[in-house]
């Protein structure tokens, strides 16, 4: 099991640095199937709604709210939109302190 810290770390240098499975784990000094199951855990099961809300923002609004997030539909690639949830993901790996 690794910490929620090596989490975000692994994902952040697989999906924003993108460095291999391989230099990851010698760099972190853990094993490169510690480093797949960081980067595979949650992945599908997140990666379409926020898709969608990314590309069609005022599909979905919660009640009560303004649709006032423009859409990214045509302006930004397929790979930007793969890096934009693989940060978002990764904020929920953090532990959250108020100030």
């Amino acid at each position: 099991m690794i910490s929620p810290e090596t989490r975000v770390q692994i994902r952040r240098y697989y999906y924003a640095e993108h460095w291999k499975v391989g230099t990851i784990a010698s760099e972190l000094g853990v094993h490169p199937d510690a480093v797949r199951n960081a980067i595979e855990s949650n992945r599908f099961a997140t990666a379409r709604p926020l898709r969608d809300s990314i590309l069609d923002p005022a599909a979905q609004v919660a009640a009560g709210y303004q649709p006032i997030m423009p859409s990214f539909a045509g302006l930004v690639s397929e790979e930007q939109i793969l890096d934009l949830i693989a940060y978002i993901e990764s904020l929920a790996d953090r532990e959250v302190r108020a100030p």
